[in-house]
């Protein structure tokens, strides 16, 4: 049971930093103190989306996979 929650705790502490970043580097593009486009601010989050997204289609892909040779 230990491991399940550390697998979580790890996953959402990759995402908190990925949104931490983002909000700091808003912070700062709005005080003026970095000059960035907003994609570049937002892109920490973005990539961890686009992450979440691959690893869920890749394991939606082998189910599907093993699904089918099982027929």
């Amino acid at each position: 049971m230990k491991g399940k929650h550390m697998k979580t705790k790890c996953r959402y502490t990759v995402m908190s930093i990925c949104v931490a970043i983002s909000l700091v580097s808003g912070a700062l593009k709005v005080v003026g103190v970095i000059e960035l486009e907003w994609l570049a601010v937002f892109a920490p989050i973005l990539a961890g989306l686009a992450f979440k997204l691959a690893s869920l289609l890749l394991t939606l892909t082998v189910i599907l996979f093993r699904w089918r040779l099982r027929k």
